[in-house]
């Protein structure tokens, strides 16, 4: 019996992580620094990426500030497996510029590349376009697939 109530105390005070990618609003809304507004921003925000692959993207949350983040960020985990990523072979045009790292400019060079050239052989094919240096190729590596 006393093992088990050093046992409980012992883990009692181990925070809770939440799952950044599956995490609900009222989840968010309990986490001490976020409100209803900071809960809908990052739920909004991780839709439109197709979820998160880097804590550090919440920096990218509209009106996210770092001290809001520095209190918030080692409250979450993230599980890359719910990261939607995005066929660029099958892809068409108007979907992919839906994407904040893709948007209009970007999505249109892929899609005129792809049908000048084929479909992608390789990820890194998206290097010869001049829209994407090495710090773009970095940023979309996690949303899309060539399968």
């Amino acid at each position: 019996m006393l093992f088990r109530s050093v046992s409980q105390s012992r883990y009692h005070d181990v925070p809770t992580l939440y799952q950044i990618n599956s995490i609900t609003h009222e989840e968010l809304i309990s986490i001490n620094g976020i409100g209803d507004f900071y809960a809908n921003q990052i739920i909004k925000y991780r839709d439109q990426l197709g979820g998160y692959y880097s804590i550090e993207q919440l920096l990218e949350v509209w009106k996210m500030t770092e001290d809001i983040y520095l209190k918030i960020k080692d409250k979450f985990v993230i599980d890359k497996d719910h990261v939607k990523k995005m066929n660029l072979n099958e892809i068409a045009l108007e979907e992919l510029a839906q994407h904040p790292y893709f948007r209009w400019n970007l999505a249109q060079v892929i899609i005129k590349y792809r049908t000048q050239h084929g479909n992608f052989q390789l990820l890194e094919q998206l290097k010869q376009i001049k829209l994407v240096d090495e710090e773009k190729y970095n940023k979309i590596i996690n949303y899309i697939s060539i399968q």
